[in-house]
C-alpha cells in the first residue's frame, strides 16, 4: 500500500486553495502553458493539469482559451496601465517627474519574468486571433500611448517640454526599452542576427570573414572611435571607419594586409591618448564651449 504522499508545513495542497485563489492559479498556469507551447498549440487539459485543477474548473471561470488569454493580458498589462493611471491622476509634481516614474515602472515590467513570454506570444503567434490582436492593440497599446501622450502634454503645456507630437513621442519612448530589455534578457540572439548580417554583407562564410581577429577589432573600434555607451557613437564610428577601411583596401590590397591592423592600432593609441570619450564626446565638449563662448 503507497504512503500517503507528504506536503510541506508552507504549502498547502493546490485541491486544498481557497475557490477565490483558482481564478489567479489558472493565469498563472495560463501564462506558463502559453509561453512553453504557443497560444494554438496550448490546450485547457494542459493548463487544468499546470494549475491542479481539472478541466471543467477552468470552464467555471474562462468559457474557452480566447477569454482566457484576455483575462491573463487584463491580469499582467492592463491592471498594471490602470494603476499607472490613477498614479498619473493623482500626483502634483512636474510631468517629468511622473514621466520618470511611468518609465521606471515599464523598465520593471519589461525586466519582469512575466514580460518575455507575453511578448513572444503578441509577436509570433496574435495576428492569427484578429479579435485578440485588437483587444491587445486597444486594451494595451493605444491606452498605454495615450497615457504617455498625457504626460507629454502635461509637459508641453508647463513649459517643460518642447513642443513635439505627444503620440510620436509615446512611441518613440516605448520601442527603444521594450528593445534594450529584450537585449538584456537575450543578448546571445542579437549577436547571432549581427553575425547573420555581416555574412550576408560580405557574401560568405570562411574563418578569416566571419571570426577572425579583425572582425572583433573592428566591431570594437567603431564604438570606441565615435563614443562606447552613447546613442550615436557606434554610428559616428562606422561612419568614419567603414570608409577608411574601404579606401585602405582599395589602395594597399586585402582587409588581412598588415597595414590594416597598423591604422587600427594607431586609433586606439590616438584614443587612449587624447580622446578616451571618442568623437562624440569631443564633439559634445567642442559645442558646448562654443555655445557658451556665444551665449556671453
Amino acid at each position: 500500500m503507497a504512503s500517503p504522499s507528504k506536503t510541506s508545513p508552507n504549502q498547502e495542497p493546490r485541491w486544498r486553495r481557497l475557490p477565490e485563489d483558482r481564478p489567479r492559479q489558472i493565469l498563472s498556469a495560463a501564462l506558463e502553458v502559453f509561453g512553453e507551447r504557443g497560444l494554438s498549440a496550448a490546450r485547457l487539459d494542459d493548463i487544468a493539469k499546470r494549475a491542479g485543477l481539472s478541466k471543467g474548473t477552468i470552464y467555471l471561470y474562462f468559457p474557452n482559451k480566447e477569454e482566457l488569454f484576455r483575462a491573463m493580458v487584463r491580469d499582467i498589462v492592463v491592471s498594471k496601465i490602470e494603476r499607472r493611471e490613477e498614479e498619473i491622476q493623482s500626483m502634483t509634481g512636474s510631468a517629468t517627474d511622473a514621466l520618470i516614474q511611468f518609465m521606471r515602472g515599464h523598465w520593471a515590467f519589461i525586466r519582469s519574468p512575466q514580460f518575455a513570454p507575453l511578448f513572444r506570444l503578441i509577436h509570433a503567434e496574435i495576428h492569427h486571433f484578429p479579435d485578440l490582436a485588437r483587444f491587445y492593440a486597444e486594451e494595451v497599446v493605444a491606452r498605454g500611448h495615450r497615457l504617455i501622450a498625457g504626460i507629454v502634454e502635461r509637459g508641453i503645456a508647463s513649459g517643460e517640454f518642447r513642443s513635439v507630437e505627444p503620440l510620436a513621442a509615446a512611441r518613440m519612448l516605448t520601442a527603444p526599452f521594450v528593445m534594450h530589455g529584450l537585449w538584456c534578457t537575450h543578448r546571445e540572439a542579437f549577436t547571432s542576427v549581427a553575425g547573420s548580417l555581416y555574412s550576408i554583407k560580405t557574401g560568405f562564410i570562411d574563418p578569416e570573414s566571419g571570426f577572425g581577429l579583425l572582425v572583433s577589432v573592428q566591431m570594437l573600434i567603431t564604438a570606441a572611435l565615435g563614443g562606447a555607451g552613447t546613442l550615436f557613437g557606434p554610428l559616428v564610428g562606422a561612419l568614419i571607419l567603414v570608409p577608411l577601411q574601404a579606401a585602405t583596401n582599395t589602395w594597399f590590397g586585402g582587409g588581412g594586409s598588415g597595414l590594416t591592423y597598423i591604422l587600427y592600432g594607431g586609433i586606439i593609441v590616438a584614443l587612449a591618448r587624447f580622446e578616451p570619450g571618442g568623437l562624440y564626446e569631443f564633439w559634445h565638449r567642442v559645442s558646448s564651449r562654443w555655445r557658451a563662448r556665444h551665449a556671453a
